[in-house]
């Protein structure tokens, strides 16, 4: 009987792997919610523009809008490179078991 659409035959649960690198470990999810609270933060900044009387933000928002934006980019760059040493660690455990 062939097997059905969607499973995998003989591998075990723990080799399955995501399909995207961002979603492999949670120091991953954190860069990838990082990065999505600073795009945030610049449309945030963007909104400060149309609701200035001057149709400018003062800056003061301008300097908090870039440092937060800032801020969460170097955040989830280094929860980027630490969910990749965690994924390169898992990789080597399971290298060895099998």
């Amino acid at each position: 009987m062939p097997p059905k659409l969607g499973l995998v035959p003989d591998v075990p649960q723990a080799r399955l792997r995501f399909p995207s690198n961002f979603l492999c470990n949670g120091a991953r999810k954190l860069s990838l919610a990082a990065g999505g609270a600073a795009l945030l933060a610049i449309l945030i900044g963007a909104g400060f523009a149309n609701m200035s009387s001057s149709g400018a933000p003062t800056s003061l928002e301008t300097s908090v809008v870039r440092w937060t934006a800032l801020g969460f980019i170097v955040l989830g760059a280094i929860a980027y490179a630490i969910g990749g040493r965690i994924e390169r660690e898992r990789g080597r455990r399971e290298g060895a078991d099998v």
